[in-house]
This record gives structure tokens, C-alpha cells and sequence, in this order.
């Protein structure tokens, strides 16, 4: 027997699937670091730069990152994805 979701039901899990979506988030801000918790704020190019800087030296190996051309912001999920591929590389180069 197939059940419907009353309007209540309804807003009950659209209520819980925001707050998970919520949560993931700040776990993969956090995964990332500070520097990525900060993209709304700064922007990407600032994010990553922030980034750099904390890593450059370790390992004894020196990093330059230098932004061309004009930023342009991307939306959220984009730039976590960006800044998110940046940080793999350089956590695994290093």
C-alpha cells in the first residue's frame, strides 16, 4: 500500500533534507579548512591564496600562485569544487 505524505510530512523531510544539506557543507568546509570556510567572504582567488601561503615552505618546497586577468566570482559550489581540487593537489604533492 503506497503511503502519502501529508502537507505536514511534507515539510517535516524538505525541513531535515536542508539541514543535512546544511551539514554537509560545513563538513566539507571544514575538510578543507579554514581558508575554503571563507570563499563566500573573500572569494575564490582570496580563499586560495590564504591557502597557499599556510602551505607554502612545508615540506621545503616553495609555492607561487598568481591570479591573471580579471576575477570573475564563481557561485559556491563551483568555487568549493575548485578550491577543493587545489587542495588535494598540494596536500598530496607535499
Amino acid at each position: 500500500k503506497k503511503h502519502t505524505l501529508t502537507p505536514v510530512e511534507q515539510r517535516a523531510l524538505s525541513d531535515l533534507s536542508n539541514s543535512i544539506e546544511d551539514l554537509s557543507r560545513k563538513i566539507r568546509l571544514i575538510s578543507a579548512g579554514n581558508s575554503a570556510e571563507r570563499i563566500d567572504e573573500i572569494g575564490l582567488t582570496e580563499s586560495l591564496c590564504e591557502f597557499l601561503r599556510k602551505k607554502d615552505g612545508v615540506s621545503g618546497i616553495s609555492i607561487h600562485f598568481e591570479a591573471l586577468g580579471t576575477a570573475r566570482e564563481l557561485l559556491y559550489p563551483r568555487a568549493l569544487a575548485l578550491f577543493r581540487l587545489v587542495h588535494e593537489f598540494v596536500t598530496n604533492s607535499l
